[in-house]
């Protein structure tokens, strides 16, 4: 139901008791082998861009990849992972490749820039709503939780799920430009869902309920059929 746990499970294929990266320190065991390091053994070219502090290098993260980077918050919007996206399919080598791309923008703190704001979230009348602090006093029980603040928070989150989309779009058009798509498989997952409230449970990995656990998973095809 977070961030570390579930991303370590995608690219080890084990369940989080058997990889053990679990907390805040936790690191990769050695001896897992990750997707990564499976497709470089089968000569893929690897790459991993991630704006998400705890997919990173000191946490076993980067095993595999030919190039990863981190894009610390403030350098990680989806448009600036884009970018970095595109310095590296500019400058790969020939042959077949595995891209990880880890966008960070539909997280604490809420503030998705115009004009998702204003769209989804242009009647919330609080400005500090979205901000990490209101989420943690929630969890601490510092903040008093309410119908109106969980409305709220839900339309913040919509409006930086709403940035995001386009921004995934963008990516999609930055293959299709080089001559990528058809060939290529595309894989689109979130890390874990987000609480609003229900359960009496705010943000998350802390709970193991629905509004955590389920999320999308849609698989683009070599010639662009869904499934």
């Amino acid at each position: 139901s977070w961030t570390k746990a579930s991303v370590a499970s995608i690219l080890t294929g084990v369940w989080p008791p058997a990889h053990g990266a679990n907390g805040p320190e936790d690191v990769l065991p050695a001896g897992l082998r990750t997707l990564a390091e499976h497709f470089a053994e089968a000569g893929y070219h690897t790459a991993g861009v991630s704006a998400n502090a705890f997919v990173n290098r000191p946490f076993g993260f980067a095993r595999g990849f030919d190039h990863f980077t981190h894009l610390p918050r403030g350098e990680g919007s989806s448009e600036g992972v884009n970018q970095e996206v595109e310095r590296w399919l500019d400058r790969r080598p020939e042959g077949p490749f595995f891209l990880y791309i880890h966008a960070i923008d539909p997280h604490a703190p809420y503030a998705a820039p115009e004009p998702f704001h204003s769209r989804f979230a242009g009647e919330v009348d609080e400005p500090s709503v979205g901000e990490v602090e209101t989420v943690r006093g929630l969890v601490l029980g510092a903040v008093e939780p309410s119908a109106k603040l969980a409305r709220n928070l839900t339309y913040h989150n919509y409006a930086e799920v709403a940035h995001n989309d386009p921004s995934y779009g963008a990516l999609l058009e930055i293959m299709k430009n080089r001559g990528l798509s058809d060939d290529s498989l595309f894989l689109f997952v979130s890390d874990h869902g987000e609480a609003f409230g229900e359960h009496s449970t705010w943000t998350h990995g802390i709970d193991l309920y629905s509004e955590v656990l389920c999320v999308p998973l849609v698989l683009r095809l070599p010639g662009g059929q869904y499934a």
